[in-house]
């Protein structure tokens, strides 16, 4: 950004916005070289500051509706949205929603005061192939959520392979929301279906407080016990398990071994494969059905048993 106006001249965008009475004129030019400036910067209280004295100059409520209309991003994204219209119509669904600097690919909005806005996320297998995007989009999620919305991801793996599951897990949320205003632990979003890097993630505990939703999360690393997600039919340390290579449709079954010296053994033809291993670490904690990704390429499998 080059400009010939002085920083002690913009840096006043305040006096500006009130002697002015609205964000325009040279009001709303300062109040932006500002925020250029604070951007630069990396400064974000001045950044945040610039966008306060907007939000507070203003007399005119800013709608969703400001937002509607924006183009969806993939064919999947389309398939969701058009899913949701034939069930809701377009008043309550917003695409592409931008809010607090993020935007969300669809919202659902009830209309009915004090029922929190749903964020429906349709994750695509691409984008959650490291561990960075799944951090970004945690931190980006836990931001939207202390603005008051609550979160249902939709993995397009998941959607192309069992469309009306998903179809039935998103309308049996949206229907828990409406009529409870919150989220129970059986009904919210199951991150292991969104995000995979060699990373096992427990199930978010939802508790509702004071009507804002929070999420407590638990990232178990290799290191830590995976007992700690053990439930029955999901994939332990020393659990066998038969799964198929969604890009060969080949089909395996390995054991999974704690003692790293048998990973080499085979029974038959079963393979040994050691629980701390790329795949052992991407299979554990999943169940039958589940999609998961192993390693850092685009290599997918599918559970299809587990023996315990």
């Amino acid at each position: 950004m080059c400009s010939s106006i002085p920083e002690e001249v913009f840096l006043e965008y305040k006096s500006y916005l009130v002697t002015e009475k609205a964000n325009n004129k040279r009001a709303i030019l300062f109040s932006y070289l500002a925020y250029a400036k604070a951007v630069s910067e990396q400064d974000n209280e001045g950044r945040i500051a610039v966008l306060t004295a907007l939000a507070e100059n203003t007399s005119v409520s800013v709608s969703f509706d400001t937002f509607r209309g924006m183009d969806l991003e993939s064919p999947f994204e389309e398939e969701v949205y058009q899913f949701l219209v034939s069930k809701y119509g377009t008043e309550k669904l917003i695409a592409q929603l931008q809010y607090a600097g993020f935007r969300i690919d669809i919202v659902f909005d009830s209309g009915i005061a004090g029922i929190p806005k749903i964020a429906i996320e349709c994750d695509g297998a691409k984008y959650h192939s490291s561990e960075e995007a799944y951090l970004y989009d945690l931190h980006r999620q836990r931001i939207l959520e202390d603005h008051g919305f609550v979160f249902h991801r939709i993995w397009s793996t998941n959607w192309w392979r069992n469309q009306s599951r998903e179809e039935n897990k998103i309308l049996k949320f949206i229907e828990q929301i409406v009529e409870k205003g919150s989220v129970s632990n059986e009904s919210s979003t199951d991150y292991s279906f969104a995000f995979k890097n060699n990373i096992v993630v427990k199930k978010p505990e939802r508790h509702v407080v004071k009507n804002k939703v929070e999420d407590t999360e638990t990232i178990l690393t290799v290191e830590e016990p995976l007992e700690k997600i053990a439930e029955t039919g999901r994939i332990n340390k020393q659990s066998r398990v038969k799964f198929r290579y969604l890009n060969t449709q080949q089909e395996m079954t390995i054991n999974l071994v704690i003692d790293e010296r048998l990973k080499k053994e085979k029974t038959g033809n079963i393979q040994n494969v050691f629980y701390k291993s790329l795949l052992g670490v991407a299979i554990q904690g999943q169940k039958v059905g589940d999609v998961v990704k192993v390693g850092m390429q685009e290599n997918y499998i599918e559970i299809l048993s587990v023996e315990n």
